[in-house]
């Protein structure tokens, strides 16, 4: 339809053309004029947000409580309507609107109009409903329900009202201002009734103008939150949860009273009633572990405390496949023991699961845990809402310590915590129903995930190469993921991808003398060692030699682009360090060498250094790049960029050698 329409459109244009060849330019001119509805209003927020193809002028959701099914155990529910008027300042045929939807999420009715100045059309159609699977989830109950309405002209404007009901108190806790179209406009508000006691709990709103009133109508609390000039929710590579960079609240429904008795209740005013409802949910699961004794007692018999704990964790690991699925409850209830066993696959809470009562019956003190991973939430577990944790993983608890233990990782080590997880708060399971432990995973520092090269050179002044050994280790997070890819790619490719990973995509005639040993302990570091030659990385000019500075630059794609409004995440910390060796070729000596540098900041350390060595008969270079924080806040990119250029500025330098006189 889109390329029919393409079509189409050119032809007429091509008629139109043609057919103004013989007019007065004055009156072709006239002709094409754009003809562009609700012409102020689409200045104005073009204005604004000239890159947005819509935007919304205003958006407002009035959020309330009603009366949950009888065969409901919430006290209530929350019911919400959600207006807007959206315009479009695109050249697009039709305007959008996108509701997401889940198995605790009731639409009641959406309605539409369009708004031509003081023209309004009523429209009503059903929602198109199409699932959500992507992001690495296989599969899960989110689903759009999409709209359209289509236009002929820029300016024109879609009025929309949507009424809905979230089913659990917890589902509803937390909003947003940002969507995926900016507005100038975006007010939350509250209309409670006065005997349920509620507070806010509001996120990055220092770095925003957002006003706030509190208000009583009668018996109700009206609650406002109005922020303007509202960016797009972003969606760039290498982005963090919204929660660590988007302003957000979260209403925590504290007690109210009950009609029957006229006491007040309990709600969902702490972390323990956070818990109580996970652990509820958790305690579904019909785990019937005995038909996982047998192969317990294969793993475990005549082994130590802590190779049995090896031997369950990396069975997990080895023989069960990672599928996310979310579905309805089953997005809290993990799936049964024995189930996850016999499919050979399950998700996190499924894996989790196994885990514990693997270890279980090995006699082991193991625990479900329940976490929000660093890129997704770095909110604290005190904070009542459930949306906090998008984990769950295993703890045993062993030389009275915790050990964490993350079924969905491949080749992780026992003693090592995956990155993601390091520093959050979580929910350790107990053994009643408001009986948890809430623990902090501790941090390891970044070294743990190191990765050198060692290069020993001789130059090849007729040659133009660099000719010598390399040595490269590697640890933590990329070693596991090397062991992947190792493990799944064929025998007869194996030794290229060692090569690959040695190189990192420079250009080289060859490795030759390979050696290598992946062995089955998880924890040891990867050794890689190979005579190397590079070519054309000695650039030799009548009596000067000029030799790089960096054989990896492990920091040229770091910068990060000044437009760009989310925060950025790397994925986990790293601590890459590289060191250079030059024998100087017979007949040379040093002419010059790049200035050292030092940054020291509090998420990362930079150190770059060139020296003679050896009586000025070596060249050594030494470059570190350290990031202890992965996650790098907006605030933190114009400090970040002048940091990487004087990084970028010494490896994109020379060592310049000179022919003696």
């Amino acid at each position: 339809m889109k390329a029919l329409f393409y079509f189409r459109s050119f032809s007429i244009k091509l008629l139109v053309f043609i057919g103004t060849l013989s007019l007065p330019a004055s009156f072709a001119k006239a002709q094409f004029k754009l003809d562009i509805h609700n012409e102020e209003d689409y200045k104005r927020v073009k204005a604004k947000f000239p890159d947005a193809s819509f935007v919304d002028l205003s958006r407002q959701t009035t959020i309330t409580i009603g009366k949950p099914a009888k065969d409901s155990e919430e006290p209530f529910v929350w019911e919400a309507e959600k207006k807007f008027e959206r315009l479009s300042s695109s050249n697009e045929r039709s305007i959008p609107f996108g509701f997401f939807v889940h198995d605790f999420i009731e639409v009641e009715g959406a309605m539409f109009w369009m708004r031509n100045g003081r023209e309004i059309t009523s429209w009503r159609v059903p929602p198109t409903i199409v699932p959500v699977e992507s992001n690495g989830i296989f599969h899960s109950n989110y689903r759009v329900h999409a709209y359209s309405m289509r236009i002929e002209n820029p300016g024109a404007i879609m009025r929309g009202n949507l009424r809905y009901k979230t089913l659990t108190v917890p589902h509803g806790s937390i909003h947003y201002f940002n969507e995926n179209h900016p507005a100038e406009e975006v007010t939350l508000e509250f209309k409670l009734p006065a005997d349920l006691k509620v507070r806010f709990e509001k996120f990055n709103f220092e770095q925003y103008n957002i006003e706030e009133r509190t208000s009583t109508k009668g018996k109700e609390v009206i609650y406002t939150f109005t922020m303007r000039d509202v960016a797009a929710r972003v969606d760039e590579n290498y982005t963090p949860g919204p929660q660590h960079y988007q302003p957000f609240l979260i209403i925590v429904p504290e007690e109210m009273q009950d009609n029957k008795t006229k006491r007040n209740i309990r709600l969902f005013a702490e972390a323990s009633d956070v818990y109580a409802w996970n652990k509820k949910l958790a305690d579904r699961t019909n785990n019937q572990p005995e038909k996982l004794r047998k192969l317990v007692n294969e793993l475990t018999t005549g082994k130590t405390e802590e190779q049995k704990l090896e031997a369950i964790y990396y069975w997990v690991q080895k023989n069960i496949r990672y599928l996310a699925f979310e579905d309805g409850w089953a997005a809290f209830v993990p799936d049964a023991c024995q189930d996850v066993y016999d499919k050979r696959y399950g998700d996190c809470k499924g894996m989790a699961n196994l885990l514990k009562q693997m270890l279980l019956l090995a006699g082991f003190d193991a625990r479900l845990v329940w976490i929000g991973t660093r890129d997704h939430s770095p909110l604290s577990k005190k904070i009542p809402i459930t949306s906090s944790s998008n984990h769950m993983i295993a703890a045993v608890r062993y030389n009275d310590q915790w050990l964490i233990l993350d079924g969905t990782t491949t080749y992780q080590p026992l003693k090592e915590v995956p990155d993601q997880l390091q520093g959050q708060e979580v929910f350790i399971e107990g053994k009643g129903k408001r009986d948890f432990e809430m623990y902090t995973i501790p941090s390891q520092p970044a070294k743990q995930n190191a990765v050198s090269n060692r290069f020993d050179f001789k130059v090849n002044v007729s040659e133009g190469s660099l000719e010598g050994t390399q040595v490269q280790h590697m640890n933590g997070y990329p070693r596991s993921i090397f062991r992947t890819y190792y493990h799944k790619t064929a025998i007869k490719d194996q030794e290229k991808l060692v090569e690959k990973y040695m190189s990192a995509g420079q250009t080289f005639k060859g490795f030759t003398d390979l050696s290598y040993k992946i062995d089955s302990n998880y924890a040891s570091p990867l050794e890689f060692k190979a005579k190397a030659l590079f070519q054309g990385q000695a650039t030799v000019l009548e009596n000067e030699v000029y030799l790089p500075t960096s054989i990896y630059n492990q920091i040229k794609n770091m910068q990060l682009p000044e437009k760009r409004d989310a925060a950025v995440s790397f994925d986990y910390q790293r601590y890459y360090s590289d060191t250079l060796y030059y024998s100087l070729p017979a007949g040379y000596e040093i002419s010059s060498l790049p200035d050292a540098v030092s940054i020291d900041r509090s998420k990362y350390r930079f150190a770059a250094q060139a020296q003679s060595r050896n009586g000025g008969k070596e060249v050594q270079v030494v470059y570190t790049f350290e990031l202890s924080d992965f996650i790098i806040k907006k605030a933190d990119f114009d400090q970040w960029n002048q940091d990487v250029k004087k990084m970028k500025a010494f490896l994109g330098d020379q060592v310049i050698l000179q022919r003696k006189k």
